[in-house]
């Protein structure tokens, strides 16, 4: 665990794109990562009944799967600031940003260069963030990569996926 508190440290004292892919490969390298936990997403849904202690049990669980996982930091932004806690609240939104930035800049979604993420919550993200209505998801492989590929309004997006998915239990 102190590991993982150096590497944030140094990632959000000094972000950039070796700083973010550091702390993505300690996310596919854990013994604890679980890329099928739909965490994220019981958070939000607690957040939105308003169950803060629910949402902050769930927060608990995050790390390591969603440890890059800009929604998640958002998710905790919004509970620091439904605690009153302003200082909390900044901090998360400052991760989420630079999470956000570094994800978006992992790849440009193209065949060649995938977006590289570590779940599936994060390849829905992306699509959010690129406001592309998916339509349907493939899996291709890619000079020897598994990649899934989303079909959307916008396009195809491809997302690295092999490592993800060879975490899976």
């Amino acid at each position: 665990m102190a590991l993982v508190r150096q590497e944030v440290g140094d990632f959000l004292s000094g972000p950039s794109p070796e700083t973010y892919q550091i702390l993505r490969q300690l996310v596919l390298a854990s013994p604890d990562y679980r890329p099928d936990l739909d965490t994220v997403d019981q958070m939000w849904r607690a957040l939105d009944a308003d169950q803060l202690e629910e949402a902050e049990a769930l927060a608990r669980q995050l790390v390591p799967t969603h440890l890059v996982n800009p929604r998640a930091h958002l998710g905790l932004a919004y509970l620091h600031g439904q605690r009153g806690d302003s200082k909390g609240e900044q901090f998360e939104f400052y991760f989420c940003q630079q999470l956000r930035r570094f994800l978006m800049e992992s790849g440009d979604g193209s065949r060649l260069h995938p977006f590289r993420v570590t779940s599936v919550d994060e390849i829905h993200y992306v699509a959010g963030v690129l406001e592309a209505q998916v339509r349907q998801v493939n899996c291709e492989w890619v000079e020897g990569r598994l990649h899934d590929v989303l079909l959307t309004d916008k396009g195809e997006f491809y997302f690295e996926s092999g490592p993800t998915l060879a975490a899976y239990p």
